[in-house]
């Protein structure tokens, strides 16, 4: 067994994966202290300014002494208006009877499945989702076969920098009373009016609102009427 062993050589493909795996271990232990320091020193600072966490703040500022209901127009959510926005019946029926037919629980093609492609970019598309490294076979794309797949959708697609389901809109802070940043704005809104919008601090944009429409339509009418009614309240006096 031994001379059949030497005789293959796996002795040294043993050997080689021996150093290959003690080296990964001596990575993965230097990658395990990197983000254990990492970890010690976001502990040591002031809690990240998140979504969620911003929300939750306005929630708390809300006055509701008159009765209103509070109207969320900070997270953009649909799945809290279930009756608002369902996926088309459809698509529903077309992912079921996918997974019933048995024919495609496999990996596609490498070269993707002819239909597809065929139809890969047209005025619905809505976004395209590229997979790299590949899995599982782990091929990367070069640079320049993303760049020119890049290239092709900039031809076909026009983009906006907006999110899907929010308007982001600019504070002028010069033309309101008692409003100091976008933070204020946010708080006393929440406490005169029971609306809660996102601030853009939260996502890097200071002095900026972003409002999510993705609401049942009565209650986006209801809470931008009620900031309209806010703004208006708090507009400087000439």
């Amino acid at each position: 067994l031994d001379s059949l062993t030497r005789k293959l050589g796996l002795d040294s493909i043993r050997a080689r994966q021996d150093q290959v795996t003690s080296g990964k271990l001596r990575q993965r232990g230097r990658t395990t202290k990197k983000w254990r320091s990492l970890a010690q020193n976001n502990n040591s600072k002031e809690p990240h300014l998140t979504i969620n966490r911003v929300c939750n703040l306005l929630k708390q500022n809300i006055g509701g002494g008159d009765g209103r209901p509070t109207t969320g127009l900070g997270l953009g959510d649909p799945s809290l208006y279930r009756s608002c926005f369902r996926t088309s019946p459809a698509a529903e029926e077309a992912v079921g009877d996918t997974l019933r037919s048995g024919q495609f629980s496999c990996y596609a093609p490498t070269g993707g499945i002819l239909p597809a492609r065929e139809t890969l970019v047209d005025e619905n598309t809505a976004a395209m989702v590229i997979i790299n490294p590949k899995n599982p076979c782990g091929n990367v794309d070069s640079y320049q076969y993303l760049n020119e797949i890049s290239e092709c959708i900039k031809r076909c697609l026009e983009f906006s920098a907006e999110p899907a389901t929010f308007i982001q809109v600019k504070l002028e802070l010069s033309l309101l009373e008692d409003i100091t940043n976008d933070m204020d704005f946010c708080l006393k809104l929440a406490e005169a009016e029971s609306v809660i919008i996102l601030p853009g601090s939260a996502v890097g944009m200071k002095n900026w609102l972003r409002i999510t429409f993705a609401v049942d339509p009565l209650c986006l009418e209801d809470g931008l009427e009620r900031v309209r009614a806010y703004c208006i309240r708090h507009s400087q006096k000439d």
